[in-house]
């Protein structure tokens, strides 16, 4: 039988463990930068290019960040805090010392806002296989200082919100993948999507050349020639939440038609089934620098 000082003991040691655990949440500035909020998103954006998007304005999303090696993006990738970015697991192909993150700016020639960090480590999921769980933690050398009028952190929403409460609403996408025009831009590009019911979204990949079963872990939005192509992958798709004010990751890009230009909409990974992962991964691996 356990003593009473035991007792104690253990009564403190499960106080520390639960203030490591909790500690790992939002940062409190967390999307409040980022685009301005317009009510009807669609009608007044609905001239984008991504694929049918448009240039994003200087610091309008802070949180993104262009991957890259030896200066070369291949990926985009979001700040969720000042050491850690989220991006998909399928842009997980190299070393973490050979990954540099590019942030602060909307171009992919040299900034006078850009600042940079080297990848000291990956979190890749642990049941990742593309298509499913498409998604990694990459934590940074040093700490970013979020407070640099283009640099900031995005929300996270909160762990399994129903997808229900998304669906035929508005979000936004951005990234320096493939256009209309260009192979690589060298602006970031953005362009609104609706959000779709998930049961017509399974219904269509089921029938696409590809049969790729969609699952709770997917989020899908776009059509008709707006949407995500290559080079965005990694890269959020982000969504305002009017009871907070606050702009919210919801779907870290994934995957869509081959030719960018199909019928079936593009997929992204649903961040909210991750979220107990990923602050459990960053609280477990935090450092006071």
């Amino acid at each position: 039988m356990i003593s009473f000082v035991g007792f104690c003991k253990l009564l403190l040691l499960l106080a520390i463990i639960t203030t490591d655990f909790v500690s790992a949440k939002n940062d409190p500035n967390c999307g409040i930068k980022g685009p301005k909020p317009i009510p009807d998103l669609l009608s007044t954006l609905n001239n984008f290019r991504i694929i049918g998007g448009e240039d994003a304005l200087p610091g309008e999303f802070p949180w993104l960040c262009s991957l890259r090696i030896h200066n070369e993006h291949f990926c985009g990738g979001s700040i969720i805090n000042s050491q850690f970015i989220v991006t998909a697991g399928h842009c997980i192909e190299f070393k973490a010392e050979q990954i540099e993150a590019v942030c602060g700016t909307n171009t992919l020639s040299p900034s006078s806002t850009e600042v940079r960090a080297k990848v000291v480590k990956i979190f890749l999921h642990p049941h990742f296989d593309l298509p499913q769980n498409d998604i990694a933690l990459l934590k940074l050398d040093h700490a970013f200082n979020l407070s640099l009028p283009r640099l900031g952190s995005v929300c996270l929403p909160e762990p399994n919100q129903p997808l229900s409460l998304l669906e035929h609403k508005n979000s936004i996408a951005a990234g320096w993948g493939k256009t209309d025009t260009e192979d690589e831009p060298n602006k970031l590009q953005k362009v609104a999507l609706k959000i779709w019911k998930q049961d017509d979204c399974v219904k269509v990949w089921k029938k696409s050349e590809f049969n790729t079963s969609i699952t709770k872990s997917h989020i899908c939005m776009g059509k008709n020639k707006k949407g995500n192509c290559y080079g965005d992958s990694g890269s959020c798709s982000v969504h305002f939440n009017t009871t907070t004010k606050r702009w919210t990751d919801i779907g870290v890009t994934s995957f869509g038609s081959f030719n960018c230009h199909g019928p079936e909409p593009s997929v992204d990974t649903r961040v909210s089934t991750f979220v107990n992962w990923i602050w459990d991964t960053v609280a477990a691996n935090t450092e006071q620098f």
